[in-house]
């Protein structure tokens, strides 16, 4: 993941994840990685920028924080969750505190530059050509910078990794795409079926590696 395979595990991590084997109901396989592909709708809360409020993934995030802090391998202060603009970040957090997980560390990607979490959910928030290619050209959210946010974003996560998203318009995106299809392979991917997924071979061995392009 742009480092060119320099990276190692911090030492003193278990090789097993217990939280992983607790979480069969939600995970469909026993990897420490779910892409969850949600169909949604967007709205745009600011008419200065390109800010994105997603509901669909908002309630979905609120259901899988739900589920995980049901397993005695995982606290709410344990998550965090990931979006790309503050009103999805507040979004998140307003269904989150009737939920009473107000412990759940909701930021956007500048927020978690230099920290980490056990669990990481990412909301790509993005739903329509319009907001994907807003963000391109104004070089915002996660596909206008996306090599940059994109590697931020899926390097937090120290136990587990979870990306809720609408792979019909993150498939657009080389780097996304690229994650959609190594959790196709890995059997890590649930949710709405996309044109070309019956084509992706599914790994077996569950040693693929994941191939992201290299920065331009």
């Amino acid at each position: 993941l742009f480092y060119n395979s320099d990276l190692s595990v911090r030492p003193g991590l278990p090789k097993s994840c217990r939280l992983v084997e607790d979480l069969t109901d939600l995970l469909p396989s026993q990897i420490p990685l779910l892409f969850m592909g949600l169909p949604s709708r967007e709205e745009f809360v600011s008419e200065r920028s390109p800010g994105l409020r997603n509901m669909d993934e908002a309630h979905k995030i609120a259901e899988i924080c739900k589920r995980l802090v049901k397993s005695k391998y995982c606290r709410a202060d344990d998550i965090g969750v990931i979006a790309p603009y503050r009103a999805q970040v507040q979004a998140v957090r307003q269904l989150l505190r009737k939920e009473k997980l107000d412990t759940v560390k909701v930021g956007t990607v500048g927020d978690y530059q230099g920290q980490e979490g056990r669990v990481i959910i990412i909301s790509t928030s993005l739903s329509s050509d319009r907001s994907f290619n807003a963000e391109k050209t104004l070089g915002q959210g996660f596909v206008g910078n996306s090599a940059k946010k994109f590697n931020v974003s899926i390097t937090r996560a120290e136990r587990l990794l979870i990306v809720v998203g609408n792979p019909f318009i993150l498939l657009l995106d080389r780097y996304w795409a690229e994650l959609i299809h190594y959790s196709v392979r890995l059997r890590c991917y649930a949710g709405v079926t996309f044109p070309g997924m019956d084509q992706i071979s599914v790994d077996k061995s569950r040693d693929a590696s994941l191939q992201i392009p290299q920065t331009l």
